[in-house]
């Protein structure tokens, strides 16, 4: 019964790519597409192509390179530095763009923030400290007895981060690589805020300003294959390799003490994307919101609050449940293909780009808008609940495998052997065991649903307003003095579950 209400709960995960595809093969025209290829899609899929490579690259190399520098080596301020260069996690791209791009116009800077470049980088100081997260748990984990096992075999030098280090990244940062990548081609708030016409972008006015929903699902399907295709490649890139610590208990390798000029370039080295993606736009947004604070009628701002913690609130515990429940059931069942199959649908909502999703769930409830649960989707929050629930499922879900793997199978036997069900060997046994993983995955879950802003712009109901809507919206009409308000209400909310991951990530 477990196994068939599961497959149930996973047809309802890949419900949106269904309406998607049933709306994108009907019988219409292709016309319409064939003419855009022919005009500006090439330009749309080269700016896409390029943001999404250079967003990559400098957040590879900045998420990694201070992964590598804290770990290994020890210098001035080194674990203030550690703690810190998670921050700019607690501020989304779009709040990133709209300091950038007000400071860029007061002080009338030399070079304009308003193109593809200045959008990667702004991109990337938002989304580095995924590859800073998994990089470094990576090296604490498994890098000190790798190390040692290198150099007793004669391996040292360049030739050690060559030959043992590298491969060791590669799973984390293919799997942040294509978290990254994910992120930049769902964003619409950065890139329209500096305003670089991307797919999404194009998507997005054709659906609501041309009115031509059956193209904007041709074209967003388009858009959807980067992300699909990069998920493919990092499950063939991993399929059948896996990495084991020789010893049974990890340790993090023993930080070298730099020496000479290293020893101080490395802290500004550290220091200059915590400055760039958080302090210097906190400042910022501190100095504006002081301007008008005492203008502000707070009545609404207060709503906007509720609303941002309720939506976040209640995706965390369905997203809990969701992706445990698909854990536990992958554990129990004997053939491992029914756990692959339903972590590839959990994941797929999460590789469409956010576009996609919302567009499934208003082809939805347009289907139902002649039954009352139609009416009632539409008309309020569940539909934008929903939509941020399946699209963030994805990390408790794969929280709670990476947990529950570290448990052996003879705990469940044992749990039976002993006369207890399942339920209480879940309550009493693996929930205690697996504490951490899934408050990592709930506080993602937490993180991501607060910072939406591109299903809450498309799925909100009539009178609905939350703090990344109305952050957005006063910036697109020039009043980001008074967005600045929401924007630190925002940011005071994710920052300290920002912090908790940092500190279940650093070896809790």
């Amino acid at each position: 019964m477990n196994r068939w209400l599961a497959n149930c709960v996973l047809v309802l995960f890949a419900a949106p790519i269904l309406f998607v595809l049933y709306w994108a093969v009907g019988p219409e025209s292709t016309g319409s597409l064939a003419k855009l290829s022919q005009t500006v899609l090439p330009g749309y899929l080269t700016t896409t192509l390029l943001l999404a490579v250079v967003t990559l690259g400098l957040a590879l190399v900045i998420g990694a390179g201070a992964a590598y520098l804290v770990t290994f080596f020890a210098f001035p301020a080194r674990t203030l530095l550690d703690g810190a260069l998670v921050l700019p996690l607690a501020l989304p791209s779009y709040l990133l763009a709209i300091v950038y791009r007000e400071m860029s116009h007061l002080q009338q800077w030399p070079f304009a923030v308003e193109n593809v470049w200045g959008a990667a980088t702004i991109t990337a100081l938002a989304l580095y400290p995924y590859v800073f997260l998994l990089a470094r748990a990576t090296f604490r984990c498994q890098a000190a007895s790798q190390l040692d096992a290198g150099k007793a075999l004669g391996v040292g030098g360049v030739r050690l981060t060559r030959r043992v280090l590298l491969p060791l990244t590669v799973p984390a940062l293919s799997l942040s690589g294509v978290l990254v990548v994910v992120e930049v081609i769902s964003d619409i708030g950065t890139v329209e805020i500096l305003g670089v016409p991307t797919l999404t972008i194009a998507v997005r006015r054709i659906w609501f300003s041309a009115f031509d929903p059956v193209l904007a699902v041709r074209l967003a399907l388009l858009t959807a294959f980067i992300p699909v295709l990069l998920v493919c490649a990092y499950g063939l890139l991993t399929r059948r390799r896996a990495f084991h610590v020789p010893t049974n208990q990890p340790r993090p390798p023993q930080p070298v003490p730099l020496k000479g000029a290293w020893r101080w370039a490395a802290p500004p080295v550290c220091l200059i994307p915590v400055l760039l993606g958080f302090v210097v736009p906190i400042v910022a947004l501190v100095s504006w919101a002081a301007e008008v604070f005492h203008k502000i009628d707070l009545t609404g701002l207060f709503g906007e609050i509720f609303n941002t913690l309720l939506l976040a609130a209640v995706a965390t515990v369905l997203g809990l449940a969701a992706g445990l429940w698909f854990a536990v059931t992958g554990r129990q069942a004997a053939d491992r293909r029914w756990s692959l199959a339903a972590l590839s649908l959990v994941s797929l909502n999460y590789a469409l780009p956010a576009i996609v999703l919302a567009f499934a769930a208003l082809m939805l409830t347009g289907w139902l808008d002649h039954w009352a649960v139609g009416q009632w989707l539409g008309g309020t929050m569940a539909l934008l609940v929903a939509a941020v629930t399946l699209r963030y499922t994805v990390f408790a879900h794969v929280c709670a495998e990476s947990g529950l793997q570290t448990v052996s199978p003879r705990l469940d036997e044992a749990v039976r052997c002993a006369g207890r069900s399942r339920f209480e060997g879940l309550l009493r046994v693996l929930l205690p065991l697996t504490r951490g993983s899934l408050l990592v995955g709930g506080l993602l879950i937490f993180v991501n649903a607060a910072k939406e802003l591109t299903l809450s712009l498309t799925l909100q109901p009539f009178g609905y307003g939350s703090l990344a809507t109305s952050a957005f919206h006063f910036a697109k009409v020039d009043a980001y003095q008074r967005g600045s308000v929401y924007a630190l209400c925002l940011v005071l909310i994710v920052l300290y579950p920002v912090l908790s991951i940092q500190r279940w990530f650093g070896g809790r």
